[in-house]
C-alpha cells in the first residue's frame, strides 16, 4: 500500500515538472527558392561536350518538378539530374553538340520542397563554340484598343517573347529556339542566331499567369516565316505587327447594307425573287409590297447556343459582338416583325439570305459592308450576298 501511494505521488511531480512543447512544424516557410549560382556561366564559350549544367539554388528545390521547369535548347536527351544538397547537375546522355549554341530556361513554376515557387525564372546562354552567334531580331509590343488592361495600362514587365522553328517531320509541335522577357517599354531582345536562319515563328504575349507559356485568354501578336539573313545582326520587327490582341474577347462588328430600298415586291415566280418595285412590273395578284424593308441578321457562333436575331436599325446597319472565330451568319427579309423567319399568308418563306461562314478576327474593322448582289434577293438561298472587309482607316473616312 505504501509502495503504491509513494508511485502516484512521483506521477504527480513528474507532471507538475512537465513544460508544454511548441507544436510540431515550426514557422510557414513563404520564402521563394533562387538561383545563386550556375556553371558553365553564362556567355561562356569553348565548353566541353561533357561538362555538367550545374545550378546552386538558395535551399532545397523539388525534385519531381525540376525536370518539368527547366528548358533547354536544342532538345536534348539528358540524363536524369543529380541532387546533391542544394546544387543540381544536368548532363545530355550524348554529351552538348560541338559548335553550336546551348539556351536553358528556368521556369518560375520551380518550387522549393515546401512548394514555394521561385519569384521570378532564370535564362542563359553558352556556345561549344568560339564565340556565340552574332545574329538576333528585336521589336516592341503595341496593345490593340479592344484589349482591356484596366485603368493603369498593360503592365509591359510580364511581356514574354518566345521564337520556334518548324515541327519535325515526325511531330506536330513547333520547336522552342528562344526566349526574352520585355522591358518596360513593351520591347524585346532575341539572341545568339545564327546569320542566315529561319523562318521563325514570332510569338509575343503578356504573361498574366505568370507560368511562362501563353495561354489561350492571354493576348498574343504572331509572325510567322521571320528569317534573319547575313546583313540582319538584328532584324527589326515592324511595331505594326506586334498589337497584341485578345484571342478570346468579343469582337464588336458592324454589318452596314450598302443599298437598302425603300419599298420591294415579292414577286411568285418560277424563279421567284425580290425586287426593287421602282421599274419592275409587279403582278398586283400574286405580290405583295412591303415598306420599309426590315432585314434580320442572325449569328450562331456554334451548335449549342441559339441564334442570335438582330434587326437592322434606321441607318440601315446592324451592330452586334462575335466571339473570334468561325461564325454561320444569315439575313432575311422579316415581313410580319416578328425577329423570326417564318412563312407569309401564302405558306411561302419570307426572304432570306442562306447561311454563310464569317471568320471573325480580332481588331477586325468595324465596317463590314453587306452587299445586295443588284438591289435583288433570290427567294430562298443566296450564296453572293458578300462581306468585306474594309480597312480601319477607309471606314473613319467614311464616317467623317
Amino acid at each position: 500500500m505504501a509502495g503504491r501511494l509513494i508511485l502516484v505521488v512521483l506521477l504527480l511531480l513528474a507532471a507538475a515538472c512537465a513544460e508544454v512543447g511548441r507544436p510540431p512544424g515550426g514557422p510557414i516557410d513563404d520564402i521563394p527558392p533562387s538561383l545563386a549560382t550556375v556553371s558553365p556561366s553564362s556567355l561562356a564559350t569553348r565548353v566541353t561536350a561533357d561538362e555538367p549544367l550545374s545550378f546552386t539554388f538558395s535551399e532545397k528545390v523539388d525534385r519531381r518538378r525540376f525536370s518539368r521547369s527547366l528548358v533547354i535548347v536544342p532538345d536534348l536527351p539528358l540524363a536524369p539530374p543529380e541532387f546533391d544538397g542544394l546544387e543540381v547537375r544536368v548532363q545530355p546522355l550524348f554529351g552538348w553538340p560541338a559548335d553550336s549554341t546551348v539556351v536553358w530556361v528556368l521556369l518560375p513554376s520551380l518550387p522549393d520542397k515546401h512548394g514555394v515557387g521561385m519569384e521570378r525564372g532564370a535564362s542563359g546562354a553558352f556556345t561549344t563554340g568560339e564565340s556565340l552567334p552574332p545574329g538576333g531580331i528585336r521589336g516592341r509590343a503595341v496593345l490593340d484598343s479592344l484589349v482591356n488592361v484596366g485603368d493603369d495600362g498593360p503592365d509591359w514587365a510580364i511581356l514574354k517573347a518566345r521564337l520556334t522553328l518548324d515541327p519535325l517531320p515526325d511531330s506536330r509541335q513547333r520547336r522552342p529556339w528562344r526566349f526574352a522577357d520585355g522591358s518596360e517599354d513593351g520591347s524585346f531582345e532575341l539572341q545568339w542566331l545564327r546569320l542566315p536562319s529561319g523562318p521563325y515563328q514570332l510569338q509575343v504575349w503578356l504573361d498574366r499567369n505568370g507560368d511562362s507559356r501563353r495561354d489561350e485568354r492571354e493576348p498574343v501578336a504572331t509572325v510567322d516565316s521571320l528569317f534573319v539573313g547575313l546583313a540582319d545582326s538584328m532584324l527589326e520587327i515592324d511595331g505594326s505587327l506586334l498589337r497584341l490582341v485578345d484571342l478570346e474577347a468579343p469582337v464588336p462588328v458592324r454589318f452596314c447594307l450598302d443599298s437598302l430600298p425603300d419599298a420591294v415586291a415579292i414577286v411568285q415566280t418560277p424563279q421567284a425573287e425580290v425586287a426593287q418595285s421602282e421599274g419592275d412590273s409587279v403582278d398586283s395578284v400574286d405580290s405583295v409590297v412591303v415598306t420599309p424593308v426590315r432585314v434580320v441578321l442572325w449569328t450562331w457562333p456554334d451548335e449549342a447556343s441559339s441564334p442570335v436575331r438582330t434587326p437592322v436599325d434606321s441607318t440601315g446597319c446592324i451592330e452586334v459582338e462575335l466571339a473570334p472565330g468561325d461564325t454561320r451568319w444569315g439575313a432575311w427579309l422579316d415581313l410580319d416583325g416578328d425577329l423570326h423567319w417564318s412563312n407569309t399568308e401564302d405558306g411561302s418563306s419570307e426572304p432570306f439570305v442562306a447561311a454563310d461562314t464569317l471568320l471573325v478576327q480580332p481588331a477586325t474593322p468595324l465596317r463590314l459592308p453587306v452587299a445586295w448582289p443588284e438591289q435583288r434577293l433570290q427567294w430562298g438561298a443566296l450564296d453572293s450576298l458578300r462581306i468585306l472587309p474594309v480597312p480601319r482607316e477607309a471606314w473613319s473616312e467614311s464616317s467623317s
